[in-house]
């Protein structure tokens, strides 16, 4: 159940961190 959001929420960071660069 959590891990969706876990896998969500590390994708979105891992775009967010990419962007920002």
């Amino acid at each position: 159940m959590n891990i969706i959001l876990s896998s969500l929420l590390e994708r979105r960071n891992k775009r967010d961190e990419n962007q920002k660069r």
